[in-house]
């Protein structure tokens, strides 16, 4: 996970991270001895070599890729040298550990969707990282339709019936600029703190309504794609949400153009 505009990089060692401002961050946003010297170890035992404070997000002056109601995100480096996204428990988090969102992350990774999750412990996820950008920062740089947008596209709506097929519910796709980052080449679902096993999967519905009825971004995609008829969008997915089969899923990307 990352943020697409990124600020300038602050490395910083881990045994530094113990001290103000950054403890202020790994332990956010009540840090005190024992959990602060608990997530260094964790980092550690992790491979984190050191964090990268960097991003469009930021915390007491530091910037961190994100910030969000379960966990803060910040840039690492392992010991290897590779770059990852590390999000890293809030203490004042509704759960006592990350574990639960590993286990549901790991469920998506295994059909090929989600970042991939390189290890977890008790209060940090360790993922690769993406850079990428957000759905409303891509939509404001396409000109018109073309190959690769489609593929795009097709790509984000697969993943999402993908998730319905194996009932794995996102739970944050209509709010799908805050969920999905867009490389060059291919869209990325992220951050499946609010998703479950245990409700009706809504993927589909939920990012079609988000990219091409009501989101921010659905004028323009509209226009990309030439889906001008609202009603028979919202009707195949009626008849997709009884049956979530292949065929309703097609049947809904023709009438998209897609």
């Amino acid at each position: 996970m990352v943020e697409s505009k990124l600020a300038a990089e602050m490395e910083v060692s881990l045994e530094d991270l113990a001290v103000k401002p950054y403890r202020d961050v790994i332990a956010y946003p009540g840090p005190d001895d024992i959990n602060v010297r608990s997530r260094i170890d964790q980092l550690d035992k992790l491979g984190v070599e050191r964090i990268v404070f960097t991003g469009s997000s930021s915390i007491n002056g530091l910037s961190v890729l994100g910030k969000g109601c379960v966990g803060i995100v910040v840039e690492g480096e392992l010991k290897d040298e590779t770059r990852v996204a590390l999000k890293i428990r809030r203490t004042d988090a509704n759960r006592p550990s990350m574990i639960s969102e590993a286990q549901l992350h790991r469920k998506a990774n295994a059909e090929g969707v989600a970042p991939s999750l390189l290890g977890e412990s008790t209060d940090v996820l360790s993922m690769r990282l993406v850079r990428g950008s957000t759905l409303p920062a891509w939509t404001s740089g396409l000109s018109g339709r073309n190959d690769r947008v489609v593929s795009i596209l097709r790509q984000l709506l697969e993943q999402c019936f993908t998730l319905d097929r194996i009932w794995l519910d996102h739970g944050e796709l209509s709010h799908a600029h805050k969920n999905v980052l867009v490389t060059s080449e291919y869209p990325v679902i992220i951050d499946f703190e609010s998703a479950s096993l245990k409700r009706k999967p809504n993927n589909l519905t939920s990012i079609i309504q988000y990219l091409f009825i009501a989101g921010r971004v659905s004028r323009i995609l509209r226009e990309i794609t030439s889906c001008d008829n609202e009603k028979n969008l919202i009707e195949s997915l009626t008849r997709y949400k009884r049956s979530m089969t292949r065929d309703e899923f097609e049947n809904v990307l023709s009438v998209l153009g897609l």
